[in-house]
């Protein structure tokens, strides 16, 4: 006997066309979310809500129909022109392609492809329903059961439900299913001009070097390091610095068994923690974990955020691994806190 199709929700920090990516009648799950792409089968639903800032409204929809993986979604010509086929594949390695629209400073490869392309899994859907800024919390009303699930849901996924909770969610399919036949219903809710139109959120402002060939002392961090911190200049980006700060202490919490102490962060990103945060606010954070800007971090460590104690134990954001296992208490929790800018 066939087995009952498994059903994934989560909630996303941001809908910008990346994931899931909708295009010519075609919906990609190629990037980011690697637990879901990982474990979802075809025939398996996934639903996709915004987060708090959001308004948790139902973002997507989506009947897995194939699974791409090995990478082979990156070598086959009818994606490349997709918006989220970001990467190129060279022998055994994979790069961001030239023009990339996101993740273009590849400090997501490993997220994405994984070492041996073992995350390079693609889940592809021609039976959905996307939204996007058009979506709308009144399955709330509808499907109480699941407005509470959602509000509930942190971070992560949640795949398995009660019995009561499993049967609202596939009555939710088929209302969406009823009353929307088109399948795209809406544009990307936090979409971002392609490179090309204006600077990039990743592109840096140019670097005015002096007569004698030295750059100014504000200036005297290495060009890569530049690139990348420019990234956090964005104001879309600044929920999601506090998501990777959050993620860099988890990483810390399931290494070591404890929470650090303190989290040292670029000057960059610590100034857009700030500004997100009301000063009450921070200073419920930073009773909690000191806050510690450097101007050279990435210099020294390779690495925008190091959590770390004072016993020389250290975790830094995306050098030491994504495999970790969930602590058993994560930061958001512990912390005990939302950004104040996108939740007033």
């Amino acid at each position: 006997m066939k087995a009952s199709p498994k059903i994934y929700f989560y909630k996303m920090t941001h809908d910008t066309g990346a994931a899931p990516c909708v295009e010519n009648d075609l919906l990609t799950l190629a990037i980011c979310k690697p637990q879901i792409r990982s474990a979802a089968s075809p025939g398996d639903i996934i639903f996709g809500f915004g987060s708090r800032r959001h308004q948790e409204r139902l973002i997507y929809a989506a009947v897995v129909m194939d699974k791409i993986e090995r990478a082979e979604y990156y070598r086959r010509p009818e994606f490349a022109a997709r918006s989220d086929c970001i990467y190129e594949i060279a022998g055994e390695k994979a790069r961001v392609k030239k023009g990339a629209r996101f993740h273009q400073d590849g400090s997501a490869i490993r997220q994405d492809i994984g070492p041996g392309f073992s995350k390079a899994k693609v889940l592809i859907s021609r039976d959905f329903r996307y939204f996007g800024k058009s979506g709308t919390d009144a399955y709330k009303a509808t499907f109480p059961l699941i407005g509470q699930a959602v509000a509930d849901l942190a971070r992560g996924h949640r795949v398995h439900h009660s019995p009561a909770l499993r049967s609202a969610l596939s009555r939710l399919k088929g209302w969406i299913w009823a009353t929307h036949p088109q399948m795209v219903n809406g544009r990307p809710t936090d979409a971002k001009p392609c490179p090309g139109k204006g600077r990039s959120a990743s592109q840096p402002a140019r670097v005015r070097i002096k007569h004698d060939g030295s750059m100014p002392k504000e200036h005297k961090i290495n060009i890569e390091a530049s690139r990348l911190l420019a990234e956090f200049l964005h104001r879309d980006d600044l929920q999601k610095n506090w998501h990777r700060l959050c993620l860099t202490i988890d990483g810390f919490r399931s290494r070591f068994g404890c929470w650090p102490k303190r989290a040292i962060v670029s000057r960059v990103l610590y100034d857009g923690i700030r500004r997100i945060f009301s000063k009450r606010t921070f200073a419920l954070i930073e009773s909690k974990i000191a806050l510690v800007p450097e101007d050279n971090l990435v210099n020294r460590v390779g690495a925008f955020i190091m959590a770390e104690d004072d016993d020389g134990r250290a975790f830094r954001y995306g050098h030491d691994g994504h495999d970790w296992p969930p602590p058993d208490i994560d930061a958001d929790r512990w912390l005990g806190v939302c950004p104040d800018l996108f939740d007033k």
